[in-house]
């Protein structure tokens, strides 16, 4: 196996035998090519056979990639070293694995499923309703308020190593203990019942199964050598299962400072306490960056510095670029300027699939969007929702369409069932009498007010169908004077809008899609007249579809609109890091030093995702939604940065 490509420090940590050792891999330090490297050193030079060798990360992609490399080195094909006895898999999957193998122990047969997301979440609902626990029972802030809440704090207890029936407060609040308990009980009983598991079971059994006196010891030993990837992002779970296994040749591989899954449950404290907790541990830190320009560099090392980081990245290649800051007036103009950016990079020869756009979080960007659309610069989301197919703004399309054309079905189904007790029954109902009124005064609906059948409709509306009685008044409302100004139409949905929201959305992240709706409102108003902001709303999707399908047909490339957290990992020839005011990184919600500090590293991620050029703006002004400003100054995670482009 050819060495002479790695550097010293790299080199190092890949010869390195005897004892736990801890690779600590700044940014762009080639850990992938270190942790590769080391497991074909331990095939091809010390002869450890493939079947005793442990390579875990954390995704799929990441998966492929390793086995990708591995098979370089090793000089065989793909498909053999996938067929091997060596594993190389994510946690989970490495956890089916054993599960499949040794889970008869603790009544899991070998022919188990595995739950997704929305199957764990039908059948929460299923136990949800077989306690009759409902969703007005408790508060929003109550993980008992819905599914969704129960099986979140759940699987957060689950993954800090922590038994939910000991737990129940948490799961309960300062109510319905009983209920958390039976909620509990019966998850895992039907679980049991089908021979089902889900995400979080899939480690806690590993775990229990390693710790179990007639399975561990066998468990414990399968491997002579695991490697693991990503470290910084393990769990109290996951680190739980690693202390099980063979550790005395134990190698893990990470940056402290990109841990930023907390959210997750990611504990980087593992990180911190390797040494602590594997006596005799050797660390080997990895500097040199290969990836981004000296003054890019630069900005990551400000970060690195506040933090009391020691280690330093250090940079192999030329000078390039300085960093640039740019202020905005507002969000608009910071996204105009976005866009225009992103058209003379694309025009000057930089490939559209070479720039990002990154934000804290995925609503940042939203007037982004609609600006490449203005622009017709195609491009791709990752982490979070396009803004044209979020919920809140699907529900405002709704209405602005009623308004157009009273006789919308589609527009009378969403509208109606946004509110209390109205489904898909009653709205086919309401809208089949609307209908047959309309029709009956020739699709006039000023002759069926003048007429008095309006009335009489609305009448028949009792007090437990008071959204009917709301929507049909919106409509008569505006067709009584169909030559309002856009804006009064705007307003009207958006005073709707913040009625039916705190019915259809969840309390703790009201206030982001309030937010959201505000600014979107914002830009309704750039609109001709309504005709226009409808088509302009209904058609983006069917324009979006056809220029992909072009894209494709053409092999042309799409600029990446991105949150950090979607892109770890991955970078980019030109980044465009939005949304740096202070009062939008470190985000408002954020409260504990632990919170304050995995925002930090948020940034430095942000930052060293960029290979040649990096741009930092922000808005001077919010648009708030009570409709005034707030003014922010920029981030004070990076007023040093700032300071030096003064």
């Amino acid at each position: 196996m050819a060495m002479q490509d790695l550097n010293p420090q790299q080199s190092a940590a890949v010869m390195h035998r005897g004892s736990p050792c801890l690779i600590k891999a700044l940014a762009g330090s080639g850990k992938t090519k270190v942790l590769t490297c080391r497991a074909a050193k331990l095939l091809l030079i010390d002869d450890v056979p493939l079947n005793r060798v442990l390579l875990v990360t954390f995704t799929k992609k990441a998966v492929a990639e390793m086995t990708r490399r591995l098979a370089l080195i090793l000089e065989i094909p793909e498909p053999d070293l996938r067929k091997a006895e060596m594993h190389i898999g994510t946690f989970h999957h490495t956890a089916s694995r054993i599960l499949r193998q040794y889970g008869k122990e603790i009544g899991l047969e070998p022919n188990f499923t595995i739950l997704d997301e929305d199957e764990t979440e039908y059948l929460a609902k299923s136990i949800f309703k077989e306690l009759q626990l409902k969703k007005g029972e408790f508060s929003p802030n109550n993980p008992l308020h819905s599914p969704g809440r129960f099986l979140e704090q759940h699987s957060r207890i689950i993954n800090e190593c922590r038994d939910p029936l000991l737990e129940l407060p948490e799961l309960a609040g300062p109510i319905g203990k009983d209920a958390a308990e039976k909620a509990v009980l019966l998850y895992r009983e039907k679980k049991r019942e089908h021979n089902v598991v889900d995400y979080d079971d899939l480690l806690d059994l590993w775990k229990t199964l390693t710790e179990n006196p007639r399975t561990g010891g066998e468990i414990g030993t399968l491997w002579d050598h695991v490697l693991i990837d990503e470290y910084q992002d393990t769990n109290k779970l996951q680190e739980s299962i690693i202390t099980l296994l063979n550790t005395s040749e134990l190698c893990v591989v990470g940056d402290y400072h990109q841990s930023i899954y907390g959210f997750r449950a990611a504990d980087p404290q593992n990180f911190s306490r390797f040494v602590d907790r594997y006596p005799g541990a050797v660390v080997f830190p990895l500097e040199t960056n290969y990836r981004s320009t000296p003054q890019i560099l630069n900005s990551a090392n400000e970060i690195l510095q506040d933090t009391g980081e020691t280690n330093r990245l250090k940079a192999v290649r030329q000078s390039g670029i300085e960093t640039s800051f740019f202020a905005y007036y507002k969000e608009w103009d910071e996204a105009d300027a976005i866009a225009r950016e992103i058209q003379r990079a694309i025009q000057s020869g930089v490939p559209a699939n070479e720039i990002c756009v990154l934000a804290r979080t995925s609503r940042i960007p939203s007037m982004v969007e609609h600006k490449l659309n203005e622009y017709g610069i195609p491009y791709e989301k990752r982490g979070g929702t396009k803004i044209t197919n979020r919920k809140e703004i699907k529900h405002c399309v709704a209405f602005a369409r009623l308004l157009l054309n009273p006789l919308d079905f589609a527009a009378w189904a969403t509208g109606l069932r946004l509110y209390p007790r109205i489904g898909q029954a009653k709205a086919n109902k309401v809208f089949l009498a609307w209908k047959e009124l309309i029709e009956k005064h020739n699709g006039s609906i000023q002759a069926a007010i003048k007429s008095g059948d309006m009335a009489q409709l609305l009448a028949e509306v009792d007090e437990n169908q008071q959204g009917v009685g709301r929507l049909i008044a919106l409509a008569v409302e505006f067709h009584q004077c169909e030559t309002r100004p856009l804006k009064d139409y705007i307003d009207r949905i958006h005073e709707e809008w913040q009625f039916i929201a705190p019915i259809n959305y969840e309390k703790h992240n009201l206030q982001e899609r309030c937010e959201l709706v505000a600014k979107e409102m914002a830009y309704w108003k750039s609109a001709k007249n309504l005709i226009d902001l409808v088509e302009r709303m209904s058609l983006s999707k069917a324009e979006e579809e056809e220029r992909l399908q072009q894209e494709i047909a053409h092999g042309n490339l799409r600029v990446v609109i991105s949150t950090i957290h979607s892109a770890k990992g991955l970078e980019w020839q030109k980044v465009i890091f939005m949304g740096v005011g202070c009062l939008q990184i470190p985000s408002p919600m954020t409260h504990t030093d632990a919170e304050q500090e995995e925002e930090r590293r948020l940034v430095y991620v942000a930052i060293t995702r960029a290979r040649d050029t990096l741009l930092l703006t922000y808005p001077r002004y919010l648009q708030r939604t009570d409709g005034q400003k707030a003014e922010q100054s920029a981030s004070p995670i990076l007023h040093k940065t700032f300071q030096q482009m003064r």
